[in-house]
C-alpha cells in the first residue's frame, strides 16, 4: 500500500511540474484583466471621493477637507448620472 501511495504522489508531483505554455498565456491575460480592472476600481473610487467630499473626510482621507458637496449643479448631477449608467 505504501508503494501505491508513492507512486501516485510522483506522479501527482510530476504532473504538477509540467511547463505548459497555455497556462503561461492565460495567466499573462488574466493578470492584465486583472490590472485592467483594478485600474477601473481605482478610478471609480477617485471619482467618488471628489463627488462626495464630506465622505471622503469621514474616512480619513484630508485631500478634499476645504470642499463640501454642490449637489443641485449640473455638473454634479450629470457625473451621478454617468456613475448610475456605467454601474448598470
Amino acid at each position: 500500500m505504501k508503494h501505491y501511495l508513492s507512486i501516485f504522489c510522483i506522479i501527482v508531483l510530476l504532473a504538477s511540474c509540467k511547463n505548459d505554455k497555455t497556462t503561461e498565456t492565460t495567466t499573462e491575460i488574466t493578470s492584465e484583466k486583472n490590472t485592467e480592472f483594478s485600474a477601473m476600481l481605482d478610478l471609480f473610487y477617485e471619482e467618488g471621493l471628489k463627488l462626495n467630499p464630506l465622505n471622503t473626510t469621514s474616512a480619513g482621507d484630508n485631500r478634499y477637507n476645504n470642499k463640501l458637496p454642490n449637489t443641485l449643479s449640473p455638473g454634479f448631477q450629470q457625473k451621478k448620472k454617468t456613475i448610475i449608467k456605467v454601474l448598470n
